[in-house]
Formats: structure tokens, C-alpha cells, sequence
């Protein structure tokens, strides 16, 4: 038998990747799968036997979020699968240790879509090397009830799409001081509609808004099922986080589930702006030990990811700062070469990817032993967490793979 090869994707095995992709997820058009394989924005870790794909971790390459300063290039993995016959063999291992090798010149982390915290799935992802960044919490209104919803007006994708200036304003002035989501800029809509997981899982998109003389203030983007059993609120915002018009806007969304005699379902972590309002209408949070999903990330170099995440200052600049965690160490600040000394931050993996991803306050982790620190004098620490904040992350349903 052939040994098996774990290598970068290449375009004469789309065919393969897309014959695999059926024996464990619905099946994708033909056309879109082989276009969406052959796209920029995508690459492949392949484990092939000869000419056959016995093994793929699909990676989609997009601008994230990760704080209002900071924007970087994540490779979210997405549809993973192995040959039933060759399954704990190592070889969803032997792909991902692939991938880290030639993703550094495409991306600055792995990141993933991930739930169901205690099975075999999300223990692999925490073997090779992910941490868990925030938490997504499934959200349901159980058993919606009719409304009146003045004022609230219904359209669909093409709408949104016309007026796509109005509605990425209302975005960015809900979502301001927010991160954790990926880049929203002139076109994204059209991507994320068009997106593979509604290839797989076909939907049609329901755009309820609010308006304000002619000019879009506030909207919900759903989704509902082809046989209409399921309600799904992807995305949400208001101007300035307006929590009255988003009452308004949660209310329409429990008369459309009502239409349709389905539920509504969402994801929220607990600290998004319109969480609250969802639960006071009637939106009941599922415990993470029954449901859950999160957000993990594998931090590909750190230096090479600090350097492009590190908010300078000009207590910090003098500082040649280094991290240091039981399987790597790098120097993730040079100093700026006047009179100088050294600090290094020392943690496990989970802390270095929260605290270079904006998920870490560093202050904080130094108090609770989580960073230890050394060569630091007074002020430095507060000087690292300047130029490396911790920010408040949001997750819209839209964004999934």
C-alpha cells in the first residue's frame, strides 16, 4: 500500500477533496465546490495516498478583527474530515502539522469554529496546539409569539445588497469599539451569502430593518430553512447600539419564527451589546455543559503576529520584551535601541495566544499568576498591556463557515 502524504492542497485534487467532502457532509453543487477550491482566499492541507485524497483540512483566509487597532490574516479551518477506514491513525495530526508549516507565508494564526467541549473533536483541535478564545452561547425563543412590529420593514438579500453603504454604517456604529469578526467592508455581504456553508445548508435570507427619514438605522439579518423548521438570527445591529430599536428588531424576528410556526435560534457571547435584549424577549441561553461553541486559535509566530498587533508607547518602546512558554520563545518587541533592558513574560499556550489575540488583560494575568514576568521594573507591565489591550470580542452567526 502507498504511504500517505500530508502536503498543501494542489488543483488537480479538487476532485478527490470534493468525493470525500459527501461521505461526511451534505453535498456541494459541483461547479462551487471545484470554484470555491481553486480560490485565493482558500488552501488545503491534503493528506493523499498516491493520487487518492484520503484526508483534508480545509483553511478560508480572511482579514479578522482581533481589536479596533488591530487586523489580521486567520485561516479558518472548516469542513475537517479523514477517510473513515484510516481514522485514529494520526493523520488529522499529521495534516495539521503540514499546514503549520507552509501557512506562515499565507496567514498569521489557525482559527477555528468549535463546540462540544468534552468530545473527541475539540480535544483534537486543543492536541494540536488551539486555545479556546471566546465562548458562543446558543440563544433560543422556544415558542415565539405573534407581534405587532410597526415600523419595521422586510426585505431580502438583494436589498441589503442595494443598499449596502446604509447598512455597513449601521454596522460600524454598532460595532465600534467591538472586534472578534471578520473585516465587514464593501462586498462582504455578497461573500457571505454566497459562502459554502449556504451552498451545504441552503437558506432564505429574511433582512428585517428600521428606517429614519429614507436612511436604514437599525437591522436583523435571518435566515430560515427551506422546510421552514428553523429560524436563524445571523447578524444584528443598530446606530450607536440603540437597544430600543433593537427590542424592536428581536420582536419582528419572534414574529417571523411565530409566521412560521418554527423557533428562532441564535449564538451570543454573554457580553455582546444586544444580548441582554434578546434575553429580555424571551431568548433562554443554553449552559455550556448541554451546548456550546467557541472560537480557538493557533498562533502560527509570535513575533511575526506581535509585530503586527503591538501598539506602541512610549513607556514600552525601550523594552526588548520576550515570551517564553514551555514549547517556544521568541522575541516578540525589539527595543527601539536607546539605553534598554529586557522583560520577558512567561505562561502556558492558552495565555500566549489570548494575550496576542486581545483576549488577555495583562495586568490582570500578571496579579493571578496566569503571566509571570521577569527583568520587569515598575511600570512596565502596565507599559506591555498598553500596547497589547485586551479587547471586547462579538460573534454573528453570518461569519460561520
Amino acid at each position: 500500500m502507498q504511504p500517505i502524504e500530508c502536503r498543501r492542497y494542489r488543483r488537480e485534487d479538487a476532485a478527490g477533496w470534493m468525493a470525500l467532502h459527501k461521505t461526511h457532509f451534505p453535498p456541494i453543487a459541483e461547479d462551487f465546490g471545484r470554484e470555491w477550491s481553486h480560490r485565493d482566499d482558500v488552501t488545503v492541507s491534503v493528506a493523499a495516498r498516491g493520487d487518492e485524497v484520503v484526508g483534508v483540512v480545509p483553511f478560508h483566509l480572511r482579514d479578522f478583527r482581533i481589536g479596533p487597532q488591530a487586523v489580521i490574516r486567520a485561516g479558518f479551518e472548516h469542513a475537517v474530515m479523514v477517510e473513515e477506514s484510516l481514522r485514529d491513525q494520526g493523520i488529522g495530526s499529521r495534516m495539521m502539522t503540514a499546514a503549520k508549516q507552509f501557512l506562515p507565508d499565507l496567514c498569521d494564526v489557525m482559527m477555528v469554529y468549535r463546540g462540544a467541549e468534552r468530545s473527541d473533536g475539540y480535544r483534537f483541535y486543543a492536541r494540536t496546539g488551539h486555545h479556546d478564545l471566546t465562548y458562543l452561547r446558543p440563544t433560543v425563543l422556544e415558542q415565539p409569539q405573534p407581534a405587532e412590529t410597526a415600523g419595521v420593514r422586510r426585505g431580502d438579500a438583494d436589498l441589503l445588497l442595494q443598499r449596502e453603504a446604509e447598512f455597513l454604517a449601521v454596522y460600524h456604529s454598532a460595532y465600534r469599539a467591538w472586534s472578534g469578526y471578520p473585516v465587514r467592508e464593501p462586498g462582504y455581504w455578497s461573500w457571505a451569502f454566497s459562502s459554502a456553508i449556504y451552498n451545504m445548508h441552503p437558506v432564505e435570507f429574511i433582512v428585517l430593518y428600521l428606517e429614519d427619514q429614507g436612511q436604514v438605522t437599525g437591522y436583523a439579518v435571518a435566515g430560515l430553512d427551506p422546510k421552514g423548521t428553523r429560524l436563524t438570527l445571523l447578524e444584528i445591529a443598530t446606530a450607536d447600539e440603540d437597544q430600543a430599536a433593537a427590542g424592536l428588531l428581536v420582536e419582528a424576528v419572534g414574529a417571523l419564527a411565530a409566521e412560521n410556526r418554527c423557533p428562532a435560534h441564535t449564538y451570543a457571547c454573554d457580553l455582546s451589546p444586544y444580548t441582554h435584549t434578546l434575553w429580555d424577549k424571551g431568548f433562554r441561553p443554553s449552559p455550556r455543559g448541554s451546548s456550546s461553541m467557541m472560537i480557538m486559535a493557533h498562533v502560527l509566530d509570535p513575533a511575526a503576529l506581535a509585530g503586527k498587533v503591538w501598539q506602541e508607547n512610549a513607556e514600552a518602546r525601550p523594552l526588548e520584551v520576550s515570551i517564553w512558554t514551555p514549547e517556544r520563545e521568541a522575541v516578540i518587541h525589539p527595543s527601539d535601541g536607546t539605553p534598554s533592558r529586557s522583560v520577558t513574560l512567561e505562561m502556558k499556550e492558552d495565555a500566549l495566544t489570548r494575550l496576542l489575540l486581545a483576549r488577555l488583560d495583562l495586568v490582570s494575568a500578571v496579579r493571578q499568576e496566569l503571566v509571570t514576568v521577569a527583568g520587569a521594573q515598575e511600570g512596565d507591565v502596565e507599559a506591555i498591556a498598553r500596547a497589547l489591550p485586551f479587547a471586547p470580542w462579538v460573534y454573528h452567526q453570518i461569519d460561520y463557515i
